[in-house]
Formats: structure tokens, sequence, C-alpha cells
């Protein structure tokens, strides 16, 4: 059972990532290519800033996971993951970011914070070293 519950946080890391990264990328080019500026209340960056920020981190995002995925510097996706992770919880509940009075936006806050969790839970597992047959 704990192997399988491993195999799933560790699949469920990259399933996480892939479409974060390819929304960030898709983003970022989007709105450099065409001059707009980004806004992001959870991130700190503004305008141009946090343009170049979200592609660049995707960029390093995306090679950490295909590095991760190859079995390669699987510590690079650790720290992709704890970084996410961080950006996640910093902006959304220690900053000054204010949640709808819906409260749908704090339901997503939650959501991919806790979804960051299990992924950085998940990739700690793939970093882990392989046991040796005795």
């Amino acid at each position: 059972m704990r192997r399988v519950l491993g195999l799933i946080l560790r699949v469920f890391s990259f399933l996480f990532h892939f479409p974060l990264i390819a929304f960030l990328l898709l983003a970022s080019c989007l709105a450099w290519f065409n001059g707009h500026n980004l806004t992001i209340g959870a991130l700190p960056w503004q305008g141009p800033a946090l343009t170049y920020m979200l592609f660049f981190s995707a960029l390093a995002g995306l090679v950490s996971l295909g590095l991760a995925l190859i079995g390669r510097v699987t510590l690079l996706f650790v720290v992709w993951n704890l970084a996410v992770l961080v950006a996640l919880a910093r902006g959304y509940f220690f900053s000054s970011y204010v949640f709808g009075p819906a409260g749908t936006s704090l339901g997503m806050a939650l959501l991919l914070t806790f979804g960051a969790l299990a992924a950085l839970i998940g990739s700690c597992l793939q970093w882990r070293a392989p046991r040796r047959a005795t």
C-alpha cells in the first residue's frame, strides 16, 4: 500500500506541474508577443518583470521536469516543486492578496496549494535513492 501511494504521489507531481508549466509558458509568451502586461495579484512582480519571470521560471520548470522524467538531476525537480509551493503559499496567504467575496478564489488557492504540497512530497519520493538488491 505504501509503495502504491508513493507511486501515485510521484505520478501526481508530474501531472500537476506539466499543465502548470504549459500555462505559464503560454501566458507569458502570449503577453510577450502581444505587448501586453500580465497582472497576477498573488505574485510580487508586475508588468514586463512578471512576464519575464513567468517565462524563465517556466523554462526552468520544464527543464527540471524533463530531467526528472528521465531520472537525471531529480533534486532540481524537488527545488522547482518547493519554489512553486513557496510562491503559492506566500502569494495567497502571506501577502496583501484579497480573496473574492464568493469564496471560490479561496477554494482554488487552497486546492492549488495543497496540490503543490502533494507534488512536493511526490518529487521528494522521486529524489530518494533507489534501493539496492541484496
